[in-house]
């Protein structure tokens, strides 16, 4: 996906640019629309755009103007011209200043797609040049000292004391972990796996698994250790410590530098926003992130598992997206040694992710291994410990309490005959994973809910304003397509969708109560009353005046 922005200030113009080329369809967003030099300004830090479409001729701050500005701001984005004027001049200073392309006005749609799709194809040249295998191969082997990368891991999984910090501050050259005080936010980035279909029977499942391992044996290492070198080059400069996990995800730490907390949070969500561009330019694979909270250099180990807990959520929302930690309210967890460490595992990943079918497949192997041939009612207590232990320590990590969650199916511990009856268990563990998903479920589309609130309050309040998906995300610190993907999953529609009902109905309201068709084109943020009217009619079947006489014809009929 590449992030277009449209500065131009004839109205009509400007609005054809931006809803009428057909963007998403050549995997091109519009993330802003400004009418003048100094707005554009104003959005780039926040929307940052790959590429622009200039208006050379503009009140204030002009086209060429504008684009000298913003080369001292990020150079690598690419402009496309607008001029009416045919003059060699103004061409000469435009290529100077990035220009792709100059455009005479009027410029057909046709050419002006064109225009931008050969500005994105030296985008993605510039990209690979920049990331090429070579490089990529060449990082891989240039891994952080064995040291470093060992202190590391220990540190956010909790195993580093303070002189420990203070060593590795000063032996492994990693400076901010001597300012006790100084704070940090971890993110977990791992590609995302292959989807499976849901229908997929048992022998399947375990037989694509097979075929996967196989594949991560033969490949998987360099795609990850490509990925991790991506991380690291991206972020070169910042102080991101950055390495790879047992499990091949790239974990990346981000020293504080005393900023504002939500506005760092926010500038680290787009920073891997744009990573992730890059990582599919480059890998041809999409990449997922989840990030943490804050934390002093103590409790990075918290930051870390909250970055793992947010990135699960991709298996419920979807690929390539940024994910932040929104249950800050909840505690670490503890990790436990039970007899079977690798089923404890994927059971715990299931049940995070929200897999009824993956963890009931786990139920029914650890049944057959550990139930199953058991001799007797004694030797069935151990397994059904574990299972019990598994299940309850999960629900008591997320804060919730067996009783609320599932206590007639974990009640059976207290119960000798149950506990014989060998051919129940595999029931009695189903169930009681189905109690703790629906439970769980519930309480995520409580907190999801509180998200999608705030989006609709922030739409019912600015209604009068040109509001995107993309100024809310901006209020909301959270990625675009992330806040995209959850507001469809909650409403079951899209967020354009959903803002243009909302205007529809409120302009109809606006008419039928006595407002002009300008006055009810402002007060839902259309200044070009002859678009407003395109649009109403589109979606009502008549015209507003229609609906303002219809009101005045029976206001006349009581009178």
């Amino acid at each position: 996906m590449f992030y277009l922005m449209i500065v131009e200030d004839e109205l009509k113009l400007q609005n054809n640019l931006a809803y009428n080329m057909g963007w998403e369809a050549h995997g091109i967003e519009v993330v802003g629309a400004a009418a003048s030099g100094e707005e554009a300004l104003l959005l780039i830090p926040l929307r940052k755009p790959d590429l622009m479409i200039v208006d050379i001729e503009m009140q204030g701050m002009d086209g060429l103007q504008l684009m000298q500005a913003v080369r001292e701001i990020d150079p690598d984005i690419r402009f496309i011209v607008l001029s009416g004027h045919d003059d060699f001049e103004f061409v000469q200073k435009a290529l100077r200043c990035n220009a792709d392309n100059y455009l005479l006005k009027p410029a057909g749609n046709p050419d002006v797609v064109a225009a931008v799709l050969e500005s994105t194809e030296r985008i993605k040249a510039e990209r690979a040049q920049k990331y090429g295998m070579e490089l990529l191969q060449q990082r891989w082997k240039e891994h952080l000292p064995a040291l470093q990368k060992s202190f590391l891991q220990r540190w956010v999984k909790g195993a580093a004391t303070d002189a420990d910090m203070e060593k590795a501050a000063d032996e492994f050259m990693l400076a901010p972990l001597s300012e006790p005080d100084r704070l940090y936010l971890a993110a977990v980035v791992d590609l995302d796996p292959a989807a499976e279909s849901p229908s997929a029977s048992v022998s399947t499942l375990a037989s694509a698994e097979t075929e996967r391992e196989t594949d991560k044996e033969r490949d998987s290492q360099w795609l990850q250790s490509s990925l991790h070198s991506l991380v690291a080059a991206y972020f070169e400069g910042t102080g991101c410590f950055s390495f790879m996990d047992e499990n091949g995800a790239t974990v990346a730490v981000f020293p504080g530098d005393g900023e504002e907390e939500e506005q760092w949070l926010y500038r680290i969500n787009i920073g891997i926003v744009k990573l992730q561009e890059v990582v599919l330019d480059c890998l041809k694979a999409t990449a997922s992130a989840g990030i943490g909270r804050p934390a002093k250099r103590g409790g990075v180990h918290v930051s870390y598992r909250q970055a793992k807990s947010a990135l699960l959520e991709r298996y419920m929302y979807g690929h390539n997206l940024v994910i932040p930690f929104a249950n800050a309210g909840a505690g670490p967890r503890e990790e436990a040694l039970l007899p079977d460490a690798e089923l404890e595992r994927r059971l715990l990943l299931a049940l995070e992710s929200g897999d009824a079918a993956k963890a009931q497949q786990l139920v029914m192997q650890w049944y057959k291994e550990c139930c199953e041939p058991a001799a007797s009612a004694d030797l069935l207590l151990d397994p059904v410990l574990f299972m019990y232990g598994l299940l309850t320590r999960y629900i008591h990590a997320q804060g919730w309490s067996v009783r609320e969650v599932a206590a007639q199916e974990l009640a059976v511990i207290r119960d000798p005959d149950e506990l014989a009856r060998q051919e129940h268990l595999a029931a009695w563990a189903g169930r009681a994973i189905d109690k703790i998903l629906a439970y769980a479920d519930k309480q995520r589309v409580s907190k999801r809910h509180r998200f999608i609130d705030e989006l609709m309050a922030i739409v019912e309040q600015s209604l009068d304003q040109d509001i995107g998906l993309h100024e809310i995300a901006d209020r909301l610190y959270v990625s675009p397509p992330y806040l995209s993907r959850l507001f469809k999953k909650e409403t079951k529609m899209t967020f354009s969708a959903y803002i243009h009902d909302k205007k529809m109905q409120k302009a109809k309201e606006l008419l039928q109560e006595g407002a002009k068709v300008y006055e009810a084109s402002r007060l839902i943020g259309y200044r070009d009353i002859s678009y407003f009217t395109r649009l109403f009619r589109k979606y009502w079947g008549v015209m507003p005046s229609e609906v303002s006489r219809s009101r005045t014809t029976e206001e006349h009929g009581t009178a």
